[in-house]
């Protein structure tokens, strides 16, 4: 028999950086910003947010149809959408649907395209004429249904 069979599953994205929850735009914190790390005194680095695009990503060598979200650990399904923001708590699971549903549907290969964009913090802004290291570390866990 085949030994990879369809599966039921999402993915959970973490963010596992110094300063994680801490991560400022313009001065604010949001839930899909993760953590660039800090300064050796500890200043906030930066920031950077997560994006996937269904229509960039594959399911079974085919274009992915929607992405659908769950907040409740998979009890129920947010409307299927064209994209999804990733939050940094690991609270949000992510999963792929059909343009006619808006619950996961099981599948055996799956590639999520992701775009990161990064806002840094300007140097004057951090209070140090020292070599800054952009640190950031995310992890995303497949959780199966």
């Amino acid at each position: 028999g085949d030994v990879y069979k369809r599966q039921l599953f999402a993915v959970r994205a973490r963010d596992i950086a110094e300063k994680a929850g801490d991560a400022r735009i313009d001065g604010k914190t949001a839930e899909t910003s993760f953590s660039l790390g800090a300064t050796t005194a500890g200043k906030n680095i930066g920031a950077y947010s997560i994006m996937t695009l269904a229509d960039r990503s594959i399911v079974d060598v085919h274009p992915m149809q929607r992405l659908t979200v769950s907040a409740d650990e998979g009890k129920n399904w947010s409307e299927a959408k064209s994209s999804v923001l990733w939050k940094y708590k690991g609270e949000e699971l992510v999963s792929f649907t059909s343009d006619m549903l808006r619950v996961p549907i099981p599948e055996k290969n799956v590639v999520f395209d992701i775009k990161v964009t990064t806002w840094i913090v300007a140097r004057d802004a951090l209070g140090t004429a020292d070599e800054v290291t952009i640190a950031g570390s995310a992890t995303f866990d497949i959780v199966y249904l």
